[in-house]
């Protein structure tokens, strides 16, 4: 998979900072369009960067809605305070591996899960030249901020703002990304997203910052002057992201022939396996939940542990097991402290707190991101019995704890691996706590075992 730039940014169209949500509406048609009040707003002059449009309606919209014109003329109408907010916007972009002829189809991939939340949309498609000389390709979406009910518009829907708000953005940004994933892989379109920030950037690359309108005209007029310097600076920024998204590629190809030159080396080297296919599946779940059977010391482990482990490696000399997923990721188990190199999601959650239930630890200290802390301290919770932890979970995180308190029994019928396949490496982590074992923080030299006591399967 190629990973490709993700860029998307939400906006609210405020009455009190002076913004019309028909002035909106006609600068992403690149139209003329005329709000309740005479005013006129023209940008036709913007035409040749539109590339096509289409409304996007919830079910059971009335069907003057798909007129845009009158659309942002009724919401704007319907508000009636100064400070009101009028809709909201989402400006996405659209990678170049989509063909223009799936460009719209990719849009309404997209937006489809706001679209079936009740939000009316104009979209428009903008394809200006981009500074490289190629195309820029990018969608813009104008939201309402009311559901209809009958012939008009119902109450502001509050929760649609949570949506947006939640995580800082994150939760969105990140549904976006997999509603575009979900369309890359459903028409073999070679590419990939990562919503997280610099998820796909160089480790030391600077940030891009802000060029000054002043900067791009004067690079535009002369581009050796010194007015456009901030404008080479951000250029060599990006060639620096451009250069390592090109490794990135060369390397996942790569990576791609050597697996498959092992398959086929495999295939070709002399020995004996079974015929039947489940029974080849069978037998090495079974070779594989032996190493980690003896790896935690038990006499007993179910073979289901390593359903989705690829190898399982042992390494007495630095006590520590190396677990290999299918998408070559590594889940890693010192004994008094477990890491995860990839992104935590809850099924990566759930799999580092039933490590350390494995352990027999009651209490574990916690590393990394908030995210991370945040997913691990839910999944130590909803242990029976649960794990105790260092950190003090968000409010959402909370909340999502009380709804699903009710799982609580069943997970203690439950004892499996679970894992997630991570797209970048990153490695997060926790350890037994202090309180059992003495000081133990990820990265430092000492790392005291906790002491022995009676162990707890999930």
């Amino acid at each position: 998979m190629t990973a490709v730039l993700y860029h998307v940014q939400f906006g609210i169209v405020a009455r009190s900072a002076g913004h019309s949500a028909v002035k909106r509406s006609a600068y992403q048609a690149c139209a003329r369009r005329e709000d309740g009040g005479g005013r006129v707003y023209d940008w036709r002059r913007k035409r040749g960067e539109w590339v096509g449009g289409f409304m996007l309606l919830p079910d059971g919209a009335p069907d003057w809605a798909t007129d845009p014109a009158r659309l942002w003329r009724e919401a704007e109408a319907v508000e009636r305070r100064c400070d009101a907010q009028l809709a909201r916007t989402i400006e996405f972009s659209i990678p170049r591996t989509v063909p223009s002829h799936l460009r719209e189809a990719f849009a309404r991939a997209v937006l489809e899960p706001l679209r079936a939340r009740g939000m009316a949309m104009q979209v428009d498609l903008h394809c200006p030249p981009a500074s490289d000389g190629e195309e820029q390709p990018h969608a813009h979406a104008l939201l309402t901020l009311r559901a209809f009910e009958g012939d008009g518009f119902s109450e502001k829907k509050r929760q649609w703002n949570a949506a947006f708000t939640e995580n800082a953005g994150r939760a969105m940004r990140g549904l976006l990304a997999d509603q575009m994933n979900a369309f890359f892989e459903g028409h073999g379109i070679v590419s990939t997203v990562d919503h997280r920030r610099a998820a796909a950037e160089p480790e030391h690359a600077p940030p891009e910052r802000n060029v000054p309108r002043a900067a791009w005209a004067a690079w535009k007029v002369d581009p050796t002057s010194s007015a456009a310097a901030p404008v080479h600076a951000v250029q060599d920024v990006r060639r620096l992201r451009h250069q390592h998204r090109a490794a990135l590629a060369m390397a996942e190809a790569a990576k791609a022939e050597v697996a498959a030159l092992s398959r086929e080396a495999r295939r070709r080297t002399p020995g004996v396996a079974p015929s039947d296919r489940a029974t080849r599946e069978e037998r090495r779940r079974r070779v594989l939940a032996g190493l980690i059977r003896q790896h935690y010391d038990t006499v007993w482990m179910p073979e289901s542990v390593a359903a989705n482990v690829r190898s399982v490696h042992l390494d007495p000399e630095q006590h520590r097991a190396i677990i290999t997923l299918y998408d070559g990721s590594q889940f890693v188990d010192y004994g008094d402290q477990i890491t995860f190199h990839g992104p935590i999601t809850r099924t990566a959650a759930a799999e580092i707190a039933a490590a350390a239930a494995r352990h027999g630890w009651t209490s574990v200290v916690l590393t990394g991101s908030r995210e991370f802390k945040d997913a691990v301290a839910l999944e130590c919770a909803l242990l029976v019995p649960p794990i105790a932890t260092d950190y003090i979970m968000s409010q959402h995180v909370q909340r999502h704890l009380q709804s699903l308190s009710r799982e609580v029994n069943l997970r203690a019928d439950e004892c499996h691996f679970r894992f997630h396949m991570p797209t970048r490496p990153d490695i997060v982590g926790l350890a037994a706590s202090p309180s059992k074992g003495g000081p133990c923080q990820i990265g430092e030299p000492q790392i005291h075992l906790p002491s022995p006591n009676k162990r707890s399967y999930c």
